[in-house]
């Protein structure tokens, strides 16, 4: 089953540079990764400050193992240490 899962991610404004950064080295690793479709990085509002990122994956459970992995090697405090609050995930299965 495939998925889509989006990470909801405010921020300052003085972090938005930091976070793309963060982003343009990570997602490459992220694009390779077993089961992974794609995934891209979207500036929901400038104003607002907050980015979305969209992660298609072929199942939940080679995204589990991603995240798994991500936290392992610390990117999960990485990114949330530039954050004003956790990142909001939301998981979506497609249905048709």
């Amino acid at each position: 089953m495939t998925i889509l899962v989006q990470f909801t991610l405010r921020h300052t404004s003085e972090n938005t540079a930091g976070i793309i950064r963060f982003f343009n080295e990570i997602l490459p690793d992220t694009r390779t990764f077993d089961g992974n479709i794609s995934a891209e990085l979207y500036n929901k509002d400038r104003v607002d400050n907050a980015l979305n990122l969209f992660e298609q994956w072929e199942s939940p459970a080679h995204f589990d193992k991603y995240i798994g992995w991500r936290k392992s090697i610390g990117d999960f405090d990485r990114l949330g240490a530039m954050l004003t609050d956790a990142p909001v995930i939301t998981v979506m299965s497609k249905e048709v």
